[in-house]
């Protein structure tokens, strides 16, 4: 027996699957026909048995679809997108502004990044160095600090009991500066604390040697650490 195509319908061709598949028809170009019990639809091509054809709800037949036609099928632009895997400008502006999460305009691309990093691909490296050469640096002025006996230029202020208690100072990175000592009270003749200063393009830097502590015979058995500040 052969297979008569159905008439066209506005409304879907309604039938259970299983008497759908009995009748296995050849539905028109564009007619909808739709199992009840399944709530599913195909839509015939005029040319195709009806078990031969896909659902319109297949996966593979969202190949290509645009959001616009899928947003005419279900009337939900949200369901359109998600079926294609398309986002739309809200989606897009959210997920720029999890990125940007707060920063400062200044610095909220990666040109202006690139900019505030010098361009410098080993930025982290160079900053490391830089440090570590700083760092080399402040413990040599320490140690020049700690014996400023070795900085001391012009004329030498001393005490009484003949303790250098003032003098200038020159520093090997072209840094001047004075230094200042107050003498043994006990020891007469011996500093006990002094102050020498670090003045390098109007930067001043102070090392200050808290008071020695000695023994009877004058010999120092605690120096603590100089305070830089």
């Amino acid at each position: 027996m052969t297979a008569t195509p159905l008439r066209a319908r506005i409304m879907p061709y309604q039938k259970t699957a299983a008497a759908l598949a009995t009748e296995n028809d050849i539905p028109l170009q564009g007619e909808r026909v739709r199992e009840t019990d399944t709530g599913r639809e195909k839509t015939g091509d005029g040319e195709t048995h009806y078990n031969d054809l896909d659902y319109d709800d297949d996966p593979a037949k969202l190949d290509g679809v645009t959001e616009t036609g899928l947003t005419v099928l279900t009337g939900d632009p949200a369901a359109a997108r998600a079926a294609i895997g398309a986002v739309s400008t809200t989606d897009i502006a959210a997920a720029v502004n999890n990125v940007i999460n707060g920063a400062p305009g200044a610095l909220d691309t990666l040109n202006e990044l690139a900019t505030a990093l010098g361009d410098d691909a080993n930025f982290a490296a160079t900053v490391t160095n830089a440090l570590a050469g700083k760092a080399a640096a402040a413990a040599v002025l320490l140690s020049l600090a700690a014996n400023p006996d070795q900085l001391a230029t012009g004329t030498i202020t001393r005490s009484a009991t003949s303790a250098a208690t003032g003098f200038s100072v020159s520093w090997p990175d072209g840094a001047t500066g004075t230094f200042t000592g107050t003498e043994s009270t006990s020891f007469p003749g011996a500093i006990d604390s002094y102050v020498v200063t670090h003045v390098l393009s109007a930067v001043t830097t102070t090392y200050t040697q808290p008071a020695l502590t000695r023994d009877s015979s004058g010999a120092v058995t605690n120096r603590p650490a100089i305070v830089v500040s």
